[in-house]
């Protein structure tokens, strides 16, 4: 039963379990436009490749050109040139033509470049539709470009269980170098000498009204030992970026019964503890706390689509009766226990009141996040900070030590999956 309900909660669990740092701190809270990025259509890099051969130690220096021949909104085509042969296409992966998407495809040493508006001085995990990884944030780094001297920031990027690399990243996105094994065994190590030719690319952003506020939702588990649901942690989403369709979404947990600020979290596959992740995706591709078409008999939340069953009234979390608009989606499954219902509630401004997962083989709701507030909550708040009409501790008792334990592992194992899951969908 066990196993089936660790693949259950895999199949179904659609919300980022996701913490927060101190990175945005502003009050009030408000979502930033970002009307245009500025990239360099041609970078050079000094490649450093070290190898040991018959206890020798072995040492060659590459030049590495970029040049961006085209944009196209995202897409960058980049022609990669350098003193190097093809039998040597273990530097940055050789020469030739390329096509990187900047917001996508991050960490490419075809384009070593991440968007500054997802750089934070902090430990995080970030997630776009390509990936998933994990910044270790090591701490300032004093570099010197074109006989500048600038501050950088620097990380250990994890992108699995068993690969990371170092970066040191500057302010305006660029790689100021970064070291890593090749699969030849050499160390490579290849830092900018030098960029230039500035272009911006430039964003239409459609007017999406539930950006500009924070969501603050408690979140309940099944207690497997009861058979009720439980209140675990408070969960906070907001969304401090918009780059045209894009959104920057924002989730952390708030575990004020322990007196804690966060929940270090580890992020799917990588064991390395996170302070916060950061979702990077178009809007109608994540999870929002909002929709702007509710009312409508189906509507795409999440990348699927949700069936429209009835208007209703819910009691909120403060014992409140609001009426919603009920959808539904229906995941079927192979697995006697994995077959599921979600159930989603919108509120007639479009907000995520409420949603839950209902598991048809054990006929029971197994997850739900109810809606507390539109309460920014920094991690710069001390507990208690919650006051009436929200709470100072959880309405119900924590779940005992066994039962909190089975949850951690289970959750555990539910972001891993899902990583599977979502990218066989």
């Amino acid at each position: 039963m066990k196993g089936y309900l660790v693949l259950l909660l895999a199949l179904i669990l659609l919300a980022p379990i996701a913490i927060i740092s101190n990175a945005t701190t502003a009050e009030p809270y408000q979502t930033v436009q970002i009307p245009s990025l500025t990239i360099y259509k041609d970078l050079t890099y000094h490649v450093v490749a070290q190898k040991t051969l018959n206890k020798t130690n072995v040492t060659t220096i590459f030049s590495v050109n970029y040049e961006v021949t085209s944009i196209e909104n995202t897409t960058l085509s980049v022609s990669v040139s350098g003193n190097f042969t093809k039998n040597m296409s273990y530097v940055i992966g050789g020469s030739g033509s390329f096509s990187v998407n900047i917001f996508s495809e991050l960490f490419s040493l075809h384009y070593p470049f991440i968007p500054p508006f997802l750089e934070f001085n902090n430990t995080y995990g970030l997630n776009t539709t390509e990936g998933r990884w994990d910044l270790q944030y090591v701490g300032p780094k004093n570099v010197t470009i074109m006989n500048k001297n600038v501050t950088a920031s620097a990380y250990i990027v994890y992108f699995n269980q068993t690969y990371s690399q170092y970066y040191v990243i500057l302010k305006n996105g660029l790689i100021a170098n970064t070291s890593y094994s090749s699969e030849n065994g050499s160390q490579i190590t290849m830092w900018l000498v030098s960029y230039s030719n500035p272009v911006n690319i430039t964003f239409n952003a459609p007017s999406l009204e539930g950006i500009g506020k924070p969501y603050l939702y408690i979140q309940y588990i099944n207690n497997f030992e009861t058979d009720s649901l439980t209140p675990e942690y408070y969960l906070e989403v907001y969304y401090p970026y918009q780059v045209g369709d894009y959104l920057v979404q924002i989730n952390y947990l708030l575990y004020p019964q322990q007196g804690s600020l966060v929940v270090p979290a580890n992020l799917g596959n990588i064991p390395q503890p996170i302070n916060f992740v950061a979702v990077f995706a178009p809007y109608y591709k994540e999870q929002l706390t909002f929709v702007n078409n509710v009312g409508n008999s189906t509507i795409i939340w999440k990348g699927v689509n949700l069936t429209l069953i009835n208007t209703t009234y819910i009691k909120t979390v403060n014992g409140t009766d609001v009426k919603a608009y009920l959808y539904k989606y229906y995941q079927n499954s192979s697995v006697p226990q994995g077959s599921v219902i979600l159930y989603v509630y919108f509120s007639s401004d479009g907000t995520l009141l409420q949603q839950s997962v209902y598991s048809v083989g054990l006929k029971n709701i197994t997850v739900m996040f109810s809606l507390v507030s539109n309460q920014y909550v920094s991690l710069d708040s001390q507990y208690p900070t919650l006051t009436k009409p929200l709470y100072t501790t959880l309405p119900y008792e924590p779940v005992n030590l066994p039962t909190a334990i089975l949850i951690t592992v289970i959750i555990s194992v539910v972001i891993s999956a899902l990583i599977v899951v979502l990218r066989q969908r």
